[in-house]
């Protein structure tokens, strides 16, 4: 069997169901998943398992955030270089489990952790690289409540996909937890970068550009960036607190009934 054969067979194995499955982003459908078959395919044959794959996705994404901190263009543009790595390699360590069918609870707690520890620093890369720009008491809130926020984010998603559709018996997908075309607009506004992929290509077109731009560019954007998510946070709770509430009132027989 040739190369190109062997290829095609472990996307099939390696990422055909993951795809069907749903959930990736529009970078990983549509660009990562196009080349990082080729270096799942070599990590296998080089013997490298998957949690070894996420210890390297891991570092290269906490090393890329380090990058982005000070100011210096080739610092920050290594930095970039780095998150991409560690975005690829965040595909890969899945891919890796899947051709060596050896996926197991510790490898997902691993990838798991990774994106607690990891993701939530690339917003707040943005917010030290203005603070050390300018050290202000304002700078200094902001990067604190971009990071702030970032976690209050994933914590509400867990709330109501984890606890409450388990404790409450609430169903997946429901109009409670649904994010779809009932969307409200800042919800629409939010879905195009508070990923973790949006954020590090928002965040590095944000640093890359003040270098021409300035100082106050990359400034106004961290306020901009922070007073969105931070507004989104408190969107989606008191929505989800509505939803479930009403939710309650549905399921609780009316007196006289």
């Amino acid at each position: 069997m040739g190369l190109r054969a062997k290829i095609k067979e472990a996307k099939e194995s390696a990422q055909q169901t993951r795809i069907e499955q749903g959930g990736l982003s529009w970078y990983s459908t549509h660009f990562v998943r196009g080349f990082s078959i080729y270096i799942s395919y070599a990590f296998v044959k080089l013997g490298i398992s998957a949690n070894s794959v996420t210890v390297m996705s891991g570092a290269a994404g906490l090393c890329g955030s380090l990058c982005m901190i000070p100011r210096n263009l080739y610092c920050n543009l290594a930095g970039a270089v780095l998150w991409q790595l560690w975005y690829i390699l965040d595909n890969v360590d899945g891919e890796v489990a899947r051709l060596r069918n050896r996926c197991s609870l510790l490898g997902v707690y691993l990838d798991e952790i990774t994106h607690i520890i990891v993701n939530s620093t690339f917003v707040l890369a943005l917010g030290l690289h203005v603070w050390f720009a300018e050290r202000s008491t304002l700078n200094l809130f902001a990067a604190i409540a971009i990071y702030s926020a970032w976690h209050w984010k994933r914590e509400i998603q867990r709330l109501m996909k984890a606890t409450l559709v388990v404790k409450g018996g609430l169903e997946k997908n429901t109009f409670v937890i649904r994010r779809g075309r009932w969307a409200t607009l800042l919800s629409r506004v939010m879905l195009s970068f508070r990923g973790e992929v949006e954020s590090t290509l928002f965040v590095t077109a944000i640093i890359i550009i003040s270098h021409a731009a300035g100082v106050a560019f990359a400034r106004w954007s961290l306020y901009v960036y922070t007073a969105l998510l931070l507004a989104y946070v408190g969107a989606v709770t008191l929505r989800d607190a509505m939803r479930v509430h009403k939710k309650e009132n549905l399921r609780v027989p009316r007196y006289g009934d």
